[in-house]
């Protein structure tokens, strides 16, 4: 949970060469009182391999996904995504857990009992249909197994399969066929994992620094910030599962404050390491950063100020500083595979 808070940063830059132990350093940076070793550490990471099965299951929900943007007006078939409304009674009453709204449902995948999936072929989208059906007798319900019930369902969008017609019709610049598309996929899925497999190795090595430095009283003013940010990443689940977020971050073995520390102590090692090293951003570093960011989201409206937002340039100054320390924890420490 820490690591996922920390180390927003995609791990990309400029890289250092090696270089020997660092630490026992003395900085200037409220609640460090000596910055322990930072280099020449090990730390256990490895990376997620997407298997093919599963890469073509992500390659059809970013297509889904993409597509749904679009009209297609077609019939719905099998292999098709359909987002639907649905009500199931029995004996005319609705029972728990039988309706939803806005429910991705992919024809043929089998998702749902016997019939639902195969009486909802050649729908279109604003039908309503009612699927006369029953729960098979194994079912995991046991109020519900063999019983007969109906659905009523509507279609509100049919998405179609990928093919390289389908492609094409998005009209993206980034590719015209399924080939393509599935190229693009990977590319972006290559670098999900390789970013989440440098954010582990840091995450890992955060954890050996701050052990070894030496710490004084953490400011309040700073943890306090902490603790916002915390109530704010976690404010949303907490309240799915009705509880405070407080009451949430036990049950994964933390608390508020506990929490609020380990993220002040991830951001002041990187402040003190990047004094350390005098590592700084430019003002043609940010602007280089923020032209890349212009052309990956391909609107011609957007400008280096609605990039910079409420936040303005310092703070992405700042930003790329971090980059700077996370690209050379990774450089200058060794890594070796997880048992």
């Amino acid at each position: 949970m820490i690591a996922a808070l920390v180390l927003s940063i995609a791990a990309c830059g400029d890289k250092t060469p090696d270089a020997p132990d660092k630490g026992n350093t003395t900085v200037d940076v409220p609640g460090i009182a000596t910055l322990g070793q930072y280099t020449g550490l090990t730390v256990q990471a490895s990376k997620y391999e997407v298997g093919d099965e599963e890469f073509s299951m992500i390659v059809d929900q970013f297509f889904a996904e993409e597509a749904s943007a679009l009209t297609w007006n077609k019939e719905a078939e099998n292999g098709d995504t359909c987002i639907i409304d649905f009500v199931g009674k029995i004996d005319g009453i609705a029972f728990d857990g039988g309706t939803a709204e806005d429910y991705s449902l992919v024809l043929g995948s089998h998702s749902f009992i016997d019939g639902f999936e195969d009486k909802m072929i050649g729908m279109k989208v604003g039908e309503t249909r009612v699927l006369d059906l029953a729960f098979p007798d194994s079912y995991h319900n046991a109020d519900l197994a063999g019983k007969p019930c109906e659905f009523t369902v509507t279609v509100k969008k049919v998405i179609p399969t990928i093919n390289d017609a389908n492609v094409a019709a998005l009209q993206s610049p980034k590719y015209s066929t399924q080939a393509e598309y599935e190229a693009y996929v990977k590319t972006v899925v290559d670098e999900y994992y390789e970013n989440d497999y440098r954010t582990s190795i840091v995450a890992g090595l955060l954890q050996q620094i701050i052990a070894l430095t030496e710490w004084e009283e953490m400011p309040t003013d700073l943890l306090d910030i902490k603790k916002a940010e915390v109530s704010e990443a976690y404010s949303e689940q907490a309240g799915a599962m009705g509880v405070d977020v407080a009451t949430y971050l036990t049950y994964y073995g933390t608390t508020y404050d506990a929490m609020a520390e380990s993220l002040l102590k991830n951001d002041l090692i990187f402040d003190a390491i990047a004094a350390a090293e005098g590592f700084t951003a430019t003002d043609e570093e940010l602007d280089a950063y923020v032209n890349d960011v212009l052309k990956e989201a391909e609107d011609t409206t957007l400008t280096p100020e609605d990039i910079y937002g409420e936040e303005g340039r310092e703070e992405y100054k700042s930003m790329l500083i971090k980059q700077k320390v996370f690209d050379f924890l990774i450089e200058n420490n060794t890594v070796t595979g997880a048992e």
